[in-house]
């Protein structure tokens, strides 16, 4: 009990620390902008993303978070598009739940969706890590799924299982928090407001705990400081 009520009260600390000021507002302008460098509406917006299947426009969403597919799994993934039909049916894990309602069972085929995306069956997609599977996840559900790397973890510190991040990130996004990333989305310019809330939260969270040069010169334009565990 005292890991959990540690672990969340780090990630309501980070919640609060990312989400407050006119920063929070300059630096989601700054990774959503189009024209910059970063992801942007891409990654979870652009191309074909049947919320049935796994396609090629969805691998390729992926690489813009700077990861590259072995070839060997990209393959395996191209040429098994239906395989995770099973877990990404509406009835399993519906295309429009949020992180804050997800059930048990919800979780519970999230991680089989994970599972699958790292190891297939027979353990045969060797070289997808958790990253990619974090982040292939997120794109096929954007606001269930948090994408979990170095720059979010500089921010959040350890986080335990995936399933216990999951479950104290749901929790400790509270409608407060909610309303604050809609006021954030509605204040960029241009207006973010169909950005789901928790990619929303990916992106400030990363673009707090980023080393890369771009992220620190976004950084320094909103006035905001840099994450330095």
């Amino acid at each position: 009990m005292t890991k959990a009520l540690d672990l969340g009260a780090r990630i309501g600390e980070a919640l609060d620390a990312v989400l407050d000021g006119d920063g929070a507002v300059l630096l989601a302008e700054a990774y959503f902008d189009p024209a910059g460098p970063f992801a942007a509406r891409s990654f979870h917006a652009d191309g074909v993303n049947d919320p049935l299947v796994i396609g090629r426009d969805d691998l390729l969403a992926v690489t813009l978070l700077d990861v590259r597919f072995p070839p060997l799994a990209l393959r395996q993934l191209l040429d098994e598009p239906s395989e995770a039909s099973e877990w990404l049916a509406d009835d399993v894990l519906p295309a429009g739940l949020c992180l804050w309602d997800a059930k048990p069972h919800h979780l519970n085929a999230l991680e089989e969706l994970r599972s699958w995306l790292m190891h297939g069956t027979d353990d045969e997609h060797k070289g997808v890590g958790y990253v990619i599977a974090d982040k292939l996840a997120a794109r096929k559900r954007p606001n269930l799924v948090p994408i979990i790397d170095r720059a979010v973890l500089r921010v959040i510190g350890p986080i335990g299982t995936r399933r216990e991040f999951w479950t104290v990130l749901g929790e400790q996004l509270t409608s407060s928090r909610r309303k604050r990333l809609g006021q954030i989305g509605r204040q960029m310019r241009p207006a973010g407001d169909e950005v789901p809330a928790v990619r929303l939260l990916d992106a400030l969270l990363w673009m707090h705990g980023s080393r890369s040069i771009n992220a620190r010169d976004a950084r320094e334009v909103a006035g905001v400081q840099a994450h330095r565990p």
